[in-house]
């Protein structure tokens, strides 16, 4: 039976804070590779496909704030992805 795709969700009391959706984001990702939702083998490729649109600007939220991306990125590289 094939894996079911994982979703996890944070909340930020301030959206603009940039500090405070990385700890979010570090935390969540943290607890999913915890409790073993995050399954990715040492030495692994890693590609990361963000969704971009040039017609609509990420604070529409039609696509990926770049941000999000360069967090996913930074967790990765300090997990030792």
């Amino acid at each position: 039976m094939p894996e079911k795709n994982i979703v996890g969700i944070a909340k930020v009391k301030q959206p603009q804070n940039k500090s405070e959706i990385r700890n979010q984001l570090f935390n969540l990702l943290g607890l999913m590779k915890e409790k073993g939702k995050i399954k990715i083998p040492t030495k692994a490729n890693i590609m990361i496909k963000p969704n971009i649109c040039l017609v609509r600007g990420y604070e529409t939220g039609a696509t990926v704030d770049p941000f999000i991306v360069k967090c996913l990125v930074d967790w990765l590289s300090k997990t030792g992805y």
